[in-house]
């Protein structure tokens, strides 16, 4: 074989071993002689060895509407008729091929691409990246066609039972998921299903990715590529197996992934042998709604990185301030009461299901046998506010811009005990990154609860 319809095959080639038969669909016109003249021929591989019929297909003497399931080992004789022209299907001879004009033939034009998830749904009613073979041919926009069509469309809806038309054939039977008004051509689609896709990619405190796979595949040949990108520049990359996921029993494979300190994007992409099986750009600046509240303050609390830099400098009155900013571009509301015997700060979910009390401080290697005590301090006024809203959830925080070597083990074990989340310089920096992308108030809340202190010490 040559050109597309070769390339093709090798494409493929890889792919081979996860298919075990091909579901060929045709509609053609009927030449009276058991034999017919494509005007859709859809073959797609699959790795079901029984994929079961269309009901009720239609039964009308100048059209064939057939359906048969071959194995795949019959691919290459299948684009090898597809090629000349001629391919037996279901016991006729159906010929995949164009007027070339003069009472003359010739098979369609083929050529070979890719199609992404979304474009293969919208394409082959198929929700899977897909390498395909497709061709073409016109039919003459003669009145003798029209003709043909407008008996074939009436045909079709007096069967019993009725059809649409050619176009709903093509749709429901085919699997077209738009053919054109006019119906003026000839197609044909030789369809490989890559044999991966993600099932659901998440971010909570980690990164949860779900990838659902025939059971037919190598999970030794598939992988996963994670980017992790700031400001558009690749940061981090991983590369992790399918084999050494966790599979359940419906042969989906889970992968839960910590997340780096850092990050504005995140990028996962699914191969399988070399080839591109899907793509989910989870974390991406622009993906989500950007934050409309970074927009307006950009210009007061500078870029995100000179944000966290201003953060680690300041002290007193001045960072309580700039944490509260923090907390509003995360998407909490926030009261800064300033004055009198009250926390630093409060802060609120969206949904209200969360207050979270709030005590900032410098820290620094001057400050560190206060720590316990300020931890202490907090867990006593988050016990009082808790008293006058019983029913509502209350985090205490206590933020401070620096590393966490600098919290005594004392301060770190009272924190424990009292279930106080720990927000040093590395938690800082997390959070002023994820606040760029507003992210969603569940993940926020997941990534402050996971810096309470472990009381084991992990």
């Amino acid at each position: 074989m040559a050109g597309e319809v070769g390339d093709f095959l090798e494409d493929v080639r890889p792919l081979m071993g996860t298919y075990r038969s091909i579901d060929v669909r045709v509609v053609a016109r009927s030449s009276g002689d058991g034999s017919g003249r494509a005007l859709r021929l859809r073959a797609c591989l699959s790795p079901d060895d029984d994929m079961g019929t269309v009901p009720s297909l239609p039964n009308i003497p100048d059209l064939l509407v057939l359906q048969e399931r071959r194995p795949a080992t019959d691919l290459g004789s299948l684009l090898h008729g597809l090629e000349t022209g001629d391919v037996e299907i279901a016991g006729h001879t159906i010929h995949v091929a164009a007027d070339a004009g003069n009472e003359t033939w010739r098979p369609l034009s083929y050529y070979g691409r890719t199609y992404d998830r979304k474009a293969a749904l919208g394409e082959f009613q198929l929700d899977r990246q897909t390498v395909v073979l497709q061709g073409y041919g016109s039919i003459p926009n003669t009145h003798e066609w029209y003709r043909e069509r407008d008996k074939l469309n009436a045909a079709l809806r007096h069967a019993d039972p009725p059809w649409d038309g050619l176009p709903e054939l093509y749709r429901a039977f085919v699997g077209e998921q738009a053919p054109q008004s006019d119906l003026n051509n000839r197609l044909a689609w030789m369809i490989a299903p890559l044999p991966l896709r993600f099932k659901d990619v998440r971010m909570e405190a980690r990164l949860t990715v779900e990838v659902e796979c025939f059971p037919t595949i190598d999970s030794g040949e598939a992988s996963l590529a994670i980017l992790f990108s700031v400001g558009g520049t690749t940061w981090e990359r991983r590369r992790l197996r399918l084999i050494d996921a966790v599979r359940s029993r419906n042969d989906v494979y889970r992968f839960d992934v910590e997340l780096p300190n850092v990050f504005s994007g995140i990028v996962c992409a699914l191969t399988y042998r070399g080839l591109d099986a899907d793509r989910r750009d989870v974390w991406k600046r622009g993906q989500m709604d950007s934050s409309v509240s970074w927009s307006v303050l950009a210009p007061i609390v500078g870029t995100p990185e000179g944000f966290f830099r201003d953060l680690t400098n300041k002290s007193g009155d001045p960072l309580e301030h700039s944490i509260g900013v923090l907390f509003h571009l995360l998407g909490f509301s926030v009261v800064h009461p300033g004055r009198g015997d009250a926390p630093d700060l409060f802060a609120y979910t969206p949904t209200g299901d969360l207050l979270c009390v709030i005590e900032v401080t410098a820290g620094g290697p001057a400050r560190e046998p206060d720590l316990a005590a300020t931890v202490e301090k907090l867990a006593i006024r988050t016990r009082e506010i808790r008293q006058k809203i019983s029913g509502q959830r209350v985090l205490p925080i206590l933020v401070t811009p620096r590393t966490q070597d600098l919290i005594t083990e004392g301060a770190r074990q009272r924190a424990a005990a009292e279930s106080v989340a720990l927000i040093t310089s590395d938690e800082l920096l997390k959070l002023v990154m994820i606040s760029t992308q507003s992210p969603p108030p569940s993940f926020v809340v997941e990534v402050l609860t996971r810096a309470v202190p472990s009381r084991y010490g992990t």
